[in-house]
C-alpha cells in the first residue's frame, strides 16, 4: 500500500490585487524521505507521463 499525503497550501494575494501566489508546505526530503509531486502547479492534471513506474497510484 503506497503512502500518500496531502500538503498544506494557500493563496497569497498581493496588495495590488493583480498578483496571486500559491504558497505550499515545504517538505524536507532529508527528514520526510523521497517526495514526488503528482499534480503540477500550472495544471490539475496528474503527471503520470513523467512517472510511469507510479502508474498504480492513480487509482487511489
Amino acid at each position: 500500500i503506497p503512502i500518500l499525503r496531502f500538503t498544506s497550501c494557500g493563496l497569497a494575494i498581493s496588495d495590488d490585487r493583480n498578483t496571486v501566489y500559491l504558497v505550499e508546505e515545504f517538505i524536507d526530503e532529508k527528514q520526510e524521505g523521497r517526495y514526488v509531486k503528482y499534480i503540477n502547479n500550472s495544471s490539475p492534471k496528474p503527471l503520470w507521463t513523467y512517472l510511469p513506474d507510479d502508474e498504480e497510484y492513480k487509482n487511489i
